[in-house]
């Protein structure tokens, strides 16, 4: 059923797991002002989830979903009912898009065909990641052992900012673009959203130093044993300084193990002709895992064809 943001988060917060982009933080860091709340059941909540209305081409209007919060124990008979409504109650809507970044769940997967979505024709996502688990030991590769000794000879010194402040942000938001220019790609990210994003203190942020100079930034979310990696920037400095991002997630992993998380989900791998990011990310070690991914529900299977033509031109595919 729709409710009201207050009620949503009120139940939100005693949810088991909630995913990275159903967070408070990740809900004010959208900027989007159109957002719809849904609940399973006020009385025993199980499942719940907040989607944002798009309008595309003035005339059609589509709600997608990333994400949902859930109790343990959850089974596909859940999920079919918790979509089901969805549906229903959604009916204003041409389509309902899900973009779902949980680890793949059979009963997930059973729960919304049940309900009545689909996959869509294409993917215009990568629907793989790579998750580390923290408690496995000698698991790097060589290729990573090698960058981090090196990176250890250059003295660099990391640091997890508790309270960042506008300077910190703006850091951040610098050496993010220097990073978006490097790989000629765009982003609407900037300090009043990522204010709004840190906010929350389920999301980290991590600096490498090298001396007083800063030379990359990290963005971590903490769901008790789980941890997403959000968002990384690297500055044009820390090219010259060899290893400099291995000891960057190096250091995270031992922060994580410290607070007691088991698991690291390194987020949506590109596996294609461009496959330097998906190979730095197995150097961990880590397992390569499928995410519950991409569905959609449309009466229309002619709006829903001409949707998918029109999202494989402007989307950036894997």
């Amino acid at each position: 059923m729709i409710v009201d943001k207050d009620l949503f988060f009120e139940i939100q917060s005693k949810m088991d797991f909630i995913s990275y982009d159903q967070a408070r933080g990740f809900h004010d860091f959208t900027d989007e002002n159109q957002i719809v709340y849904f609940v399973d059941d006020i009385n025993k909540p199980q499942i719940c989830t907040w989607g944002v209305k798009e309008k595309k081409f003035k005339f059609l209007s589509i709600l997608t979903i990333r994400g949902e919060s859930f109790k343990k124990g959850v089974t596909y008979k859940d999920y079919k009912i918790f979509y089901s409504q969805i549906i229903k109650e959604s009916s204003k809507y041409n389509m309902i898009n899900i973009v779902n970044n949980n680890q793949y769940s059979i009963d997930f997967e059973i729960g919304i065909r049940l309900a009545g979505f689909i996959r869509p024709m294409a993917f215009f996502d990568s629907p793989l990641s790579i998750i580390v688990d923290l408690n496995k030991e000698n698991i790097r590769k060589r290729q990573w052992k090698r960058q981090l000794k090196a990176a250890n000879n250059n003295n660099l010194i990391f640091k997890h900012i508790n309270h960042p402040t506008e300077n910190d942000i703006n850091i951040f938001i610098k050496m993010y673009h220097e990073l978006l220019d490097r790989k000629a790609l765009r982003s609407n990210i900037n300090a009043k959203k990522l204010n709004n994003l840190l906010l929350d203190d389920n999301y980290h942020l991590f600096f490498v130093l090298k001396d007083n100079l800063y030379l990359c930034g990290r963005i971590i979310y903490i769901n008790d044993e789980n941890s997403y990696d959000v968002y990384a920037a690297n500055s044009n400095k820390a090219i010259e300084y060899k290893g400099t991002t291995y000891f960057m997630l190096e250091s995270i992993f031992d922060f994580l193990k410290a607070k007691g998380v088991k698991k690291f989900d390194f987020g949506r791998i590109g596996i294609g002709k461009s496959n330097s990011v998906a190979e730095f990310k197995s150097y961990s070690g880590g397992d390569i895992v499928n995410y519950n991914s991409s569905w959609e529900y449309c009466n229309n299977k002619v709006l829903s064809s001409l949707l998918s033509v029109i999202r494989s031109f402007r989307s950036n595919r894997y």
